[in-house]
């Protein structure tokens, strides 16, 4: 896509893209992995990076190198924190809006969670 709208390689500049492309998999209901990065040896660059992507909704990142694989797998794999916050919110919406942490629950809240605690490999049922 940088090349076909001459625009740099960086993360950045493909930004609109990149937000389309998480727009459309989410409408679709459909994973979406980003593109990899390039510089192989660049081991904070690919987290940074990473972490952007994350932060954008992208289920995962591509990797062109197996060095890669680890760090992808540390930046979307939920942390013990946020599984531990999605069961509270699971638990909180059982009975309809409730309210973790002083923050209002309801269903797309509890729908978050519910993405979050599949993507730690937990099966989600009415118990969770």
């Amino acid at each position: 896509m940088s090349a076909d709208l001459g625009a740099a390689g960086a993360w950045e500049p493909l930004l609109w893209c990149r937000s389309s492309i998480v727009q459309s998999a989410a409408c679709a209901e459909i994973a979406v992995l980003d593109s990899p990065y390039f510089d192989v040896a660049d081991k904070d660059g690919l987290k940074r990076e990473a972490r952007a992507s994350a932060s954008l909704a992208f289920t995962g990142k591509c990797a062109i190198h197996p060095a890669q694989v680890s760090t992808i797998n540390e930046v979307f794999t939920p942390s013990q924190e946020e599984v531990s916050r999605a069961r509270r919110i699971l638990a909180a919406n059982q009975h309809g809006v409730g309210a973790v942490d002083h923050q209002m629950v309801d269903e797309a809240i509890a729908r978050k969670a519910r993405l979050i605690l599949t993507r730690a490999g937990i099966v989600v049922g009415i118990e969770a």
